[in-house]
């Protein structure tokens, strides 16, 4: 595997969220999990074989064998569903409940001399903001690469899996289903 700085798999590190250790075991492998997998599960939009290994990936975290993290803002984005739907959603949501919040970090950097100078994160929200056509979807790619996450985990094949060749060129972040994921996990261990 090439020398990548966004690859905790070589460097053997483990996962930090808001500067606490997402797990207390050393791991080599992370995975961020998409906000689409909630609504997946709730319409029954997943194939038995997606279902199943999701249920694996969330019984490796609960041993310890892998870290998990999604977005702080999920609740945010199930917010949004019309309200006579949303109730499945957020029951649903406890499956991931004990699975660490993340947010992305700040897009501007100031130099020694005090003023705004090139922020490297900012540059990666830009090109993933031109590649990825919905905000929430760059938001989950950009945090997942800011906290040095392997996979990004989901089942919308209309956009991030669609770009996942370029997601993981740009950041290193490999986009995959959850089965692809357990096909990951078994090699990485």
């Amino acid at each position: 595997m090439p020398n990548n700085p966004f690859n905790p798999i070589a460097a053997k590190t483990r996962l930090r969220v808001n500067g606490t250790l997402a797990s207390k075991k050393k791991v080599s492998i992370s995975a961020y999990l998409d906000t689409c997998l909630v609504s997946a599960l709730v319409k029954r939009d997943i194939r038995s074989e997606e279902l199943t290994a999701l249920e694996n990936i969330l019984s490796y975290f609960d041993r310890g064998e892998i870290s998990l993290v999604c977005s702080s803002a999920v609740e945010e984005e199930l917010m949004k569903i019309p309200a006579n739907y949303r109730g499945p959603h957020l029951r649903q949501l406890q499956l991931f409940k004990s699975i660490p919040r993340t947010r992305p970090g700040g897009l501007t950097r100031l130099t020694p001399a005090g003023v705004p100078g090139t922020n490297f994160d900012r540059v990666l929200w830009e090109r993933l903001r031109k590649l990825l056509p919905d905000v929430a979807d760059a938001e989950h790619v950009f945090i997942a690469a800011q906290n040095r996450v392997t996979h990004l985990v989901t089942v919308d094949g209309r956009t991030l899996l669609k770009h996942k060749a370029a997601v993981l060129k740009m950041c290193g972040v490999s986009v995959v289903t959850p089965l692809g994921f357990t096909h990951a996990a078994v090699i990485a261990s």
